[in-house]
């Protein structure tokens, strides 16, 4: 099942038509052949690696020699599917860089980002510009439509903040209605126009169960 095998290659019984199969599966099959040859040159050697198939699955290879008499006469093969437990650990990853509702980057990956512009400043004498967007009066947004309503007000600032900000800048939700935007290569004029254009999308009308209001924000920018 790990590995698809058609039912006509078990039925066969033909090894090297199963080998084939396999080497097939693996991404980089030519990679594996070769150490699957230094493994069998290496009769005693006990061995463990992470294969990725082309179906995407991740899969551990436990390999033994096999010992009858004293004398390794051939080889065990052990595979385990990783898929789920990999596809948890990027989840986990994923979720320590991103902020939960919105999909943003949080503040720990915005402050490395910073930190790499300061660093690449130093290197060429790049300017940026760091601009931190509070949502006014959201309080009253929570209080009067509920958390639930909030959230969506939030994911849908989101969204429009993202049709506003060029590629390679970064944005990044640091608080409950606070928001950062990283632009590169910004001097202050180019971050008063990114801070109009933030105000502008922010200062769309928007809708949510019939009721229909209008928000406002403040922002504070700093150039380096």
């Amino acid at each position: 099942e790990i590995w698809d095998l058609p039912p006509e290659l078990l039925r066969n019984r033909d090894d090297n038509a199963v080998h084939e199969w396999l080497q097939r599966c693996v991404t980089d099959g030519e990679a594996d052949a070769l150490r699957l040859r230094d493994l069998v040159n290496a009769t005693q050697a006990t061995a463990t690696d992470t294969l990725t198939l082309r179906s995407q699955q991740v899969i551990e290879r436990v390999t033994r020699p096999l010992v009858m008499r004293g004398r390794a006469v051939g080889r065990v093969y052990g595979f385990r599917d990783l898929s789920e437990r990999v596809a948890a650990h990027r989840r986990i990853a994923e979720l320590s860089r991103t902020d939960a509702l919105t999909g943003l980057p949080n503040r720990v990956e915005l402050t490395g980002a910073v930190e790499r512009a300061v660093a690449s400043r130093a290197r060429d004498e790049s300017c940026f510009a760091l601009l931190l967007v509070d949502l006014d009066r959201f309080s009253h947004v929570n209080e009067s439509l509920g958390s639930s309503l909030a959230d969506l007000v939030l994911v849908d600032i989101t969204r429009r903040r993202r049709a506003c900000v060029r590629q390679g800048d970064v944005i990044a939700r640091v608080g409950g209605d606070q928001f950062a935007l990283l632009v590169h290569q910004a001097d202050a004029v180019a971050a008063e126009a990114a801070a109009r254009r933030i105000l502008e999308a922010v200062g769309q009308s928007m809708s949510f169960d019939d009721l229909q209001f209008t928000l406002t924000c403040s922002i504070g920018i700093a150039v380096s």
